[in-house]
């Protein structure tokens, strides 16, 4: 498998996030895959944004990438699995892929952040979610603070925890002073609680006879007047020194003298520099409630990062212990990353690997669920097309045939001419009507659609795909419009099926325009199934190209195979029309806007350039039926078991 690692976020200067894309490239290169690295070069792409300089600054020059390149980037060396380790990935990507959300602070502090910075990640994360990619974080407060703030309800969370490594080299002492001191490394930023930490060590130390001293190692991370007036009012304290940002070097020879570390942070996801503290056996006092008390527990000692008499008082614990009495579990690990990492492989969305082959048994069970799920269609499914319409299971077609083979001898399944069907009497949810619609019409509709100048490419969708146009009840159509034409291609169509008096006949499912490919909501077994099952019947390279832009469909069958993507380029004629399509888009909103009012789970879909239309909850009630048809048939293979 080509997996693809968006390594934009790497500095020169070792942050959290830089650490962490490190540490996970080097566990990923030990997995036997393809890994593909994608950071900004010097130049755009787009060689118009060259001739701006303000655009090729480090921080935007970023933000550009993952938003204008890396997609394009990713799509043609065919990587099958994208990794976003810094919270955002760009929106036009479709295929399977994973975001590392680190923390939520920006949401659960807001008050540490500029307006427009919240609400613009806060903004673009909810947009990515509608996307379905696997949820990665580092700790598991992180992901309390992900199923609550974010509301992903039972969604999966993997957990990727990166590590530490500590030099074996002894070095030498970089702070001018003979006094014993803690150690503070990160960030000087608000949320970082340093006016806290600072001023309540001053009236500690004073007590104390002055006899320890601060070291603050950190580069000011926020341009914010608190940090600044921070800075100003301390610097020239002796009890305090600001280091500023320090080498690796430096920081080894800081960590190596230091007597103890402390941090006060108020919200953190993981905390390299506890870890790194621990790494050293240094006592180590942090805030409760965040996830540096959650790696640092139980040997920490932690304090409430509002009470200033508990962090006084923890500061005289601190005192008390030494490096000889710390006895860390220090389980953060390559080995424990790499573990993490093959689990997030492995189980999100069943993600076609090379290296594995699923067990007999499993493949057994998924001939079944794919049989049953034709069954509640009163159907079978085409012995040629098992192997690929295989649901949730990763199989070679040996392993298919064979396991086909043992079902049909033990009776569980049975071969019907080209045909196969589960033999257990699942209740049909769905039956087609012996008579399918006139077909001189039918043909005509078709012909007609076939030369409209803003239909870009039809396919036959649904129960049209599966039984063909004159075997069902309606013509079930996908269709996808040239850019900016959805509307205009939807009042063509209800006038001339008006005309024709063909509006029971011709069913267009979904229509989207060139600008929208990727299908972004209900990611589901049902609405994977509609796309595979696509019959081309105009321009079947562009409804190829809608295949490799909805790679998420692999989640569900792994073994359908998409060929390479075709190279198109999108008319920028059709921008001229933008004006017709949005005032017919307002008008469709106004005539539906009682089953938009009514539609539940966005059956209901009207955008500038999607049109979806199912008002009756057709696919909800599909899953559901399903979902109830398998239990119920694992139920009696149990009873059927236990009386053998």
């Amino acid at each position: 498998m080509v997996i693809g690692l968006d390594t934009s976020a790497l500095t020169l200067k070792s942050t959290g996030t830089s650490r962490y894309i490190v540490c996970l490239l080097t566990e990923l290169n030990k997995t036997g895959e393809v890994i593909k690295c994608f950071s900004p070069g010097k130049g755009f792409n787009i060689p118009a944004l060259n001739y701006i300089p303000i655009l090729k600054r480090g921080g935007i020059r970023r933000h550009l990438y993952r938003r204008l390149e890396i997609s394009n980037e990713m799509v043609k060396v065919g990587v099958e699995f994208a990794i976003f380790p810094n919270y955002l990935m760009p929106l036009d990507y479709a295929g399977p892929s994973a975001i590392v959300i680190h923390d939520l602070s920006f949401i659960s502090h807001p008050e540490f952040y500029s307006k427009i910075f919240v609400r613009y990640y806060t903004s673009q994360l909810r947009k990515i979610l509608e996307k379905d990619p696997a949820i990665v974080t580092v700790s598991e407060s992180s992901a309390a603070d992900i199923r609550n703030l974010l509301g992903t309800g039972k969604r999966r969370i993997f957990i990727v925890q990166a590590y530490a490594n500590v030099p074996d080299t002894v070095c030498k002492n970089i702070i001018n002073d003979d006094r014993p001191y803690f150690l503070y490394v990160g960030h000087l930023e608000p949320r970082k609680n340093l006016l806290f930490l600072i001023r309540n060590f001053i009236e500690w130390n004073s007590s104390n006879g002055g006899k320890y001293k601060l070291v603050i190692a950190g580069e000011l991370w926020l341009n914010s007047k608190e940090v600044t007036s921070l800075y100003n009012r301390f610097e020239l304290n002796p009890d305090i020194e600001f280091m500023g940002y320090v080498s690796e070097d430096d920081l080894h020879s800081l960590y190596s003298h230091a007597s103890a570390f402390v941090h006060a942070g108020i919200v953190e996801g993981f905390g390299f520099p506890v870890l790194d503290a621990m790494n050293y056996l240094l006592p180590v006092l942090c805030s409760k409630g965040s996830g540096t008390e959650e790696i640092s527990k139980p040997n920490a000692l932690t304090f409430n990062p509002y009470d200033p008499n508990e962090l006084k008082k923890g500061f005289d614990d601190l005192i008390t212990l030494s490096k000889e009495k710390m006895n860390y579990n220090l389980k953060y690990s390559s080995k424990l990353m790499h573990e993490q990492l093959e689990n997030l492989l492995d189980a999100v969305g069943n993600v076609k690997r090379i290296s594995i082959g699923a067990e007999f048994s499993k493949v057994e069970t998924a001939v079944e669920k794919t049989l049953l799920y034709y069954k509640i269609f009163n159907s079978g499914i085409e012995e040629k097309k098992l192997h690929p319409f295989l649901m949730e299971e990763y199989a070679t077609s040996k392993q298919v045939n064979k396991a086909v083979d043992s079902l049909i001898t033990s009776g569980t399944i049975y071969r019907k001419g080209d045909f196969l069907y589960l033999s257990y009497p699942a209740i049909p949810f769905y039956s087609k009507k012996n008579n399918g619609p006139n077909q001189k019409k039918v043909q005509m509709l078709l012909k007609f659609l076939k030369i409209v100048p803003f239909i870009s490419s039809i396919a036959f969708s649904g129960g049209t795909a599966i039984y063909g146009p004159g075997n069902h009840d309606d013509i079930d159509l996908f269709i996808i419009a040239k850019p900016f034409t959805v509307y205009i291609v939807y009042v063509i169509i209800h006038i001339f099926s008006f005309l024709l008096k063909s509006r029971r006949i011709l069913c267009t499912n979904y229509l989207i325009d060139e600008k929208a490919l990727p299908v972004n909501v209900n990611r589901d077994i049902y609405t994977a199934h509609q796309i595979i099952t696509l019959r081309p019947y105009k321009n079947e390279s562009m409804m190829l190209n809608f295949l490799n832009e909805n790679k998420w469909v692999l989640r569900h069958y792994p073994n359908f195979e998409i060929p390479q993507q075709q190279v198109y380029e999108i008319s920028r004629l059709h921008i001229l029309l933008s004006p017709i399509n949005k005032i017919l888009e307002k008008l469709y909103r106004i005539w539906y806007r009682k089953y938009i009012r009514l539609s539940r789970n966005n059956s209901v879909i009207l955008k500038t350039h999607v049109i979806k239309l199912h008002t009756n909850d057709y696919r909800d009630k599909v899953i559901t039926e399903f979902i109830k048809q398998w239990d119920r048939y694992n139920r009696s293979k149990s009873e059927k078991s236990v009386l053998v």
